[in-house]
């Protein structure tokens, strides 16, 4: 359970300007289609709280799901 504010942000372009200059930073980048996501996510191929939580955002939204903000 994540239960810390995120907040999320979406890119729907990139330039590629390098290879990552930490080993840490990423394991694999690659376009894929947004119906692979559920999948790679439940075989645990995604890593990371914040990774999956930004992910299944974008899959929800997709399908049309509205996300408003909570009453404070």
């Amino acid at each position: 359970m994540v239960d810390a504010p995120m907040d999320i942000y979406l890119w729907r372009t990139f330039e590629k300007v390098g290879e990552p200059s930490d080993a840490e930073e990423a394991g694999e980048l690659r376009w894929m289609p947004l119906p692979e996501v559920p999948r790679l996510i439940a075989d645990r191929n995604v890593l990371g709280a914040g990774t999956i939580v930004a992910l299944l955002q974008l899959v929800a939204m997709a399908a049309g799901t509205e996300f408003k903000p909570s009453a404070s």
